[in-house]
């Protein structure tokens, strides 16, 4: 019996043919893995965006304002008012988020009571979002005392103590959810009273989970690159995990920011506005009136200091800084900003030294040169020990002038420094100096440094001190 020659090749060649489908098999098979680690790590890092988030969010909240919210009669109290409107502002700014509400601990280990929903205060036409006419389950709302069975959610029992989120979907009468929850305290003792909670709906964090990579992408780039798979697969992961780390801390950066610098202030405009409303007996108007018009003109400065910084952060993300160069001398632009410090360096007893070289005419923009010194002189001054040196130089190099600013104050942890120059980044020391600190201010300078043709670098031993350096082209404008 003759065989084909297409048979006769099959056979001689199985061997070939059984490993190159073992080594596809292979291939695939790593694929997938690789696929499923890479939907485990975004969830975790879901979850841990969600933890961050609800975390940020409670700061919004002190535990003292929920005291007299209990039951349904209180919803008519401003508090209440005031305690949903910020849960649905949280919830409409916060990507991804359905539900926004508080919770607080019941006699019963297995039930919790809702102190306020984001929807509390909707009127019956709104919650009938089916438009079929009648309130269906999942359209239901929230109310103050409402028990809610937590016998099988420990992760939300674990928000009372420490930020948490749903290991698993929980499902409800409202849907099917995966949840971050934060403890509020009251300001005055540190104490939790309450558990704030954000609900993401489990589709959505479905998509948001397998959508990092796809199974397909996958297999092609295993078919096309063979040998580079695992090391090329686990670039590519590892770069997609730290862009969804650095957004996830831009975003928590920008959450505190604006809770920590807007709540403030708004909560003195709001105390001040209840002590003019009802003043102490034996005091008089006018004394009233003035101590408090300080107080709020304070926290307007605050607050227009944040927004300013937030608009140039934006401009220098996006590229949108007017550069408007013109003949300028670099020296008189560093001594008048060290003018304008002559206060703050008096009362911390600091000495500044100016080494500057005698030809530094250069093309300049003098408002954002000296926004740049001004905060690298700032910095300097504030983690800075009393009785210390600070000495600015500028000094020509080749086609550069070459500045520094250094200072001998509490300098910036080694593992700080690879992020120093990030949005919302702060040093891990920061806060013992400036508690009320943004993170945006070297974001920004180093922005506009880039913008006129020049850089920045920073030199710093925690305990010794820091050196800030930027260069600028000393081309005379044309």
């Amino acid at each position: 019996m003759q065989h084909s020659p297409l048979t006769q090749t099959v056979r001689s060649d199985w061997q070939t043919i059984v490993l190159g489908i073992a080594v596809a098999g292979v291939i695939a098979l790593f694929g997938v893995l690789v696929f499923i680690r890479s939907r485990d790590v975004m969830r975790e890092e879901l979850q841990q965006r969600l933890r961050s988030t609800a975390a940020a969010a409670a700061m919004q909240f002190d535990g003292a304002w929920l005291e007299g919210i209990a039951t349904r009669a209180d919803m008519q109290k401003p508090m209440f008012t005031m305690l949903v409107s910020r849960l649905r502002e949280i919830r409409d700014r916060v990507p991804n988020i359905r539900y926004a509400y508080i919770m607080r601990q019941t006699k019963d280990r297995n039930a919790v009571a809702f102190v306020a929903d984001a929807n509390s205060l909707t009127s019956p036409s709104q919650q009938d979002t089916n438009h079929n006419g009648v309130i269906d389950p999942d359209e239901a709302l929230s109310l103050p005392g409402d028990p809610y069975d937590v016998s099988t959610m420990p992760d939300l029992r674990e928000g009372f103590l420490r930020p948490s989120a749903d290991r698993t979907i929980t499902t409800d009468q409202w849907g099917s959810f995966v949840s971050g929850y934060a403890p509020i305290v009251r300001r005055d003792t540190g104490a939790p009273v309450a558990v704030l909670g954000l609900d993401m709906d489990s589709g959505e964090f479905a998509m948001l989970s397998n959508g990092i990579l796809s199974p397909l992408a996958i297999f092609l780039l295993f078919i096309g690159t063979m040998t580079l798979t695992g090391s090329a697969v686990s670039f590519v992961l590892q770069r997609r995990v730290q862009e969804l780390r650095r957004l996830d801390e831009e975003r928590a950066g920008l959450m505190l920011l604006t809770f920590h610098q807007l709540g403030g202030p708004l909560t003195i405009f709001k105390w001040s506005l209840e002590t003019l409303q009802n003043p102490s007996p034996g005091e008089t108007l006018e004394q009233v009136v003035h101590e408090h018009i300080a107080n709020m003109q304070h926290g307007l400065v605050r607050m227009d200091g944040m927004l300013n910084d937030l608009k140039g952060a934006a401009q220098v993300q996006e590229g949108r800084i007017d550069f408007d160069p013109r003949e300028s001398d670099l020296s008189t632009v560093i001594i008048r900003v060290a003018e304008k410090l002559k206060s703050p360096l008096e009362k911390q007893r600091l000495s500044l030294v100016l080494e500057l070289d005698a030809d530094l005419r250069m093309g300049l923009d003098e408002k954002l040169t000296t926004y740049v010194l001004d905060q690298l002189l700032t910095n300097a001054v504030t983690f800075s020990p009393p009785g210390s040196v600070i000495t600015v130089s500028a000094r020509r190099h080749l086609r550069h002038a070459q500045v520094e600013v250094e200072d001998h104050g509490c300098g910036i942890p080694k593992r700080d420094m690879p992020r120093l120059f990030g949005k919302f980044v702060r040093a891990s020391n920061a806060a013992m100096y400036k508690p009320d600190g943004n993170g945006l201010g070297l974001f920004i300078a180093r922005g506009l440094i880039e913008r006129a043709g020049g850089s920045m670098s920073a030199k710093s031993e925690e305990g010794k001190g820091t050196t800030i350096t930027f260069t600028l082209p000393l081309h005379p404008v044309r």
